[in-house]
């Protein structure tokens, strides 16, 4: 049997049928659902928990010639070492 042809782009579907006005009378506004569902839901831009351990923010002190010294000279931090790298 062959395969029903893909649907063009903006045709509804028996998945994804047209937005009527009878379809919109029935939705829920985000609030009218369930808190779970609400708390499921995440919001475009916020994030879930932490998948890895989180970040400790740590602060180096470092002297003056190394914040000067220009990233083309700069071989690592092991040419760091002993010269300009406080404890």
């Amino acid at each position: 049997m062959p395969k029903d042809p893909e649907p063009k782009y903006g045709t509804p579907t028996h998945e994804s049928p047209e937005c009527t006005e009878e379809l919109l009378r029935q939705s829920l506004s985000f609030s009218q659902l369930p808190a779970e569902v609400q708390a499921a839901a995440r919001r475009r831009g916020e994030r879930g928990p932490q998948k890895s351990p989180i970040k400790k923010l740590i602060s180096i002190r470092l002297s003056q010639d190394v914040l000067e010294c220009p990233p083309s000279q700069r071989k690592g931090l092991a040419s760091t070492r002993g010269r300009g790298v406080a404890p």
